[in-house]
Order: structure tokens, then C-alpha cells, then sequence
């Protein structure tokens, strides 16, 4: 039986180390990117909110798109916010901002996209979620989990919110769904996986010149 030469075998040798290292280049670049990615998510998580949060302090008498019309429903006091219009106000500008909105006061959540105004009282206690804990501390706080809601990887960010028209003080919340990211990065790495298979396979042509 033909054995490959010398030459053969060492031009496979170094195409397997060559691929090798690719892989390592290319697992550290995924991690590099992932990481970036995260960190957009959260930029714009953190984006959306001030601008929430803005909407509210700023222009309270319309405070967005579920502002209702104080002359064809006067117990609204003119259009400002109440805490009876938290949840379709945040059901509204959650489905025009592509976000899950919540509102947390004391840790009950008292408005929330994904959930319908009188099933907020079933949620369970939110005072011990990092972003919450950390915005009550810090102002500010982020987190990236699994959601319990909604079942989704999530990215979240929470500001404290104090002294917002016509609501208690509590913590607005913000969450961009995480596997937008990961679909991005799902496609991304099909990508780099064909041009390696692509770099292997001219390699294993080449060495059978």
C-alpha cells in the first residue's frame, strides 16, 4: 500500500496545528464579541430607560402614547400619569420601544409589559433582583439572567425612580431580550466556522498535489 511521503505527512501535521490554533483564535474572538454584544445590549437597555424616565419627570401631563384626553375622560386629572395608567401606559411604550418596561415600588411590581395590570400582584417579590438591589444603592444597576417571566435570557437595567408625578418612588426597569444577541452572534459564528472549513478543506487539496 502507498504510504504518504515525508512532505505529505508534515503538510497534514501542520494544517492540524494550523486548524487547531484557528479554533483557539476563533473561541477567544466569540468570547471578545459576545462580551461586546452583551455590553450594547445593556447600552441600550440603559438608553431606553432614561429615556422612559425623561418621558416621565419631563412631560408628565403626556408622559408617551397611552396619555388620555382630559375632555373625554376628565378622571384622568388632565393626561398626568396616575398609578391606575402605569400598566397600559407601560404595556404601550414597551411595545413602541421593542422592551419590557416594569415598575417596582417597595419590591411589588406595579406595572410590567409582559403582564396584564391586574396579574402584577401574582409577580413575585422583584426587592431581590441585582438590578433593583443595585439601583436602590447606586442609582443605576444591570444584570444579565434567565427571566422567570418570560422564560428568555435577558439583559436588564434599573434606575431608582423618585418623585415621578402621580407614582410611588420606586425602580423603573428596563430588559432587552438577550437572544437577539446571541442570535446575532449565532450567525456571526456560522460564518466564521465556514471560512474555517473552507481553510481546511483548500489545505487538504493542496497537500494531495
Amino acid at each position: 500500500m502507498h504510504r504518504p511521503s515525508l512532505h505529505v505527512r508534515t503538510l497534514f501535521i501542520s494544517l492540524t496545528v494550523f486548524f487547531l490554533v484557528l479554533c483557539l483564535v476563533f473561541w477567544f474572538f466569540i468570547r471578545q464579541t459576545e462580551g461586546l454584544l452583551v455590553e450594547d445590549a445593556r447600552t441600550q437597555a440603559k438608553g431606553k430607560l432614561e429615556l422612559v424616565l425623561w418621558l416621565m419627570r419631563e412631560a408628565p401631563d403626556r408622559p408617551g402614547l397611552a396619555a388620555p384626553d382630559a375632555s373625554t375622560d376628565p378622571a384622568h386629572g388632565g393626561g398626568r400619569m396616575t398609578l391606575a395608567d402605569l400598566p397600559d401606559w407601560a404595556a404601550a411604550m414597551g411595545r413602541h420601544l421593542g422592551a419590557r418596561i416594569t415598575y417596582i415600588a417597595d419590591g411589588a411590581v406595579l406595572a410590567d409589559t409582559e403582564v396584564p395590570g391586574p396579574e402584577t400582584g401574582e409577580l413575585e417579590n422583584h426587592a431581590g433582583r441585582p438590578e433593583v438591589v443595585a439601583a436602590l444603592a447606586e442609582g443605576f444597576g444591570a444584570d444579565v439572567r434567565l427571566s422567570r417571566t418570560t422564560g428568555r435570557q435577558t439583559v436588564y437595567a434599573a434606575m431608582r425612580a423618585d418623585g415621578l408625578p402621580g407614582l410611588p418612588d420606586g425602580v423603573m426597569r428596563v430588559a432587552v431580550p438577550y437572544h437577539a444577541v446571541t442570535r446575532d452572534l449565532a450567525r456571526f459564528r456560522g460564518v466564521i466556522l465556514t471560512a474555517l472549513g473552507m481553510v481546511l478543506l483548500c489545505g487538504g487539496l493542496l497537500s494531495l498535489l
